[in-house]
């Protein structure tokens, strides 16, 4: 039988921002470019990190190549919802770009479920809107392929 790490995020899906850069100077006065990410998205990484962590169970990280699915849930914004005729599941079209979302979870989880998100060589993921009852999440499903 094969192991599976599965696991949650609460939450809207959010995707990988792009890195931030500013002019810093050293304690000698001269200046050097700093790069980095904005806080929601390291916040967002440490999450996802430990959520992983807490799936595999104590095991090692996969050394083989990794398949896995995510589907990516949206709530329904406050300003489109209705009292008569609830808005429905359905297809998210707007953003984040499916591909920054993976991205984000790819990188998290490097060194936790996987050695390298180079691994990662099957995916299925579909980004929906939830029922607008529901909250956002974001379901991740993770098995080495024999």
């Amino acid at each position: 039988m094969t192991f599976v790490a599965e696991f949650t995020i609460p939450g809207d899906p959010i995707g990988q921002p792009r890195h931030r850069s500013r002019i810093a100077k050293k304690a000698d006065g001269s200046q050097f470019i700093a790069n980095y990410d904005p806080s929601n998205a390291v916040k967002r990484k440490r999450l996802i990190g430990l959520l992983g962590a807490k799936a595999m169970l104590g095991e090692s990280p996969f050394a083989g190549p990794v398949a896995c699915t995510v589907e990516f849930w949206f709530s329904v914004p406050i300003s489109k919802r209705r009292k008569r005729t609830p808005v429905e599941a359905g297809w998210h079209t707007s953003k984040p770009d499916i591909d920054n979302a993976l991205k984000l979870i790819f990188d998290s989880l490097s060194g936790i479920v996987y050695d390298d998100d180079t691994q990662v060589c099957s995916v299925v993921c579909h980004k929906r809107t939830c029922h607008q009852d529901d909250e956002g999440k974001t379901v991740v499903r993770f098995w080495e392929i024999r």
